[in-house]
């Protein structure tokens, strides 16, 4: 695995999330997300342990959804603390965060929308 690829990949993945020009889907794990890509996927994951404490793993796979190369990045430093972004990014696009805060900004302007 070419260490300085995948810091572009996660360079470039942020970028494109901010953007909002990725569609990011949740999984059946509550802490992975999944990137469909034209021939092939990513996906996001938070892990913990007691080793690595918080963790993230990018995991790349090919067109018959085999994964072909896989990326930990743990630890206190700047790719560790890129990757929990991209993870954030990733959740918050893949649950709707952003349709979710504006239907509730909605209601609560509507008393009527509030029920006890």
């Amino acid at each position: 695995m070419d260490e300085q690829k995948i810091k572009t990949i996660i360079d470039r993945l942020i970028e494109l999330s901010k953007k909002g020009e990725l569609n990011w889907k949740t999984t059946g794990d509550t802490d992975t997300y999944l990137l469909g890509l034209k021939d092939s996927s990513i996906s996001i994951s938070r892990l913990f342990s007691a080793d690595l404490g918080n963790a993230f793993e990018l995991q790349f796979r090919n067109e018959k959804g085999e994964i072909a190369e896989k990326a930990l990045i743990s630890g206190n430093n700047s790719y560790a603390e890129k990757a929990a972004l991209l993870f954030e990014l990733a959740r918050s696009k893949a649950l709707n965060a952003n349709g979710l805060i504006d239907r509730i900004l909605e209601q609560l302007s509507s008393p009527d929308s509030v029920t006890a």
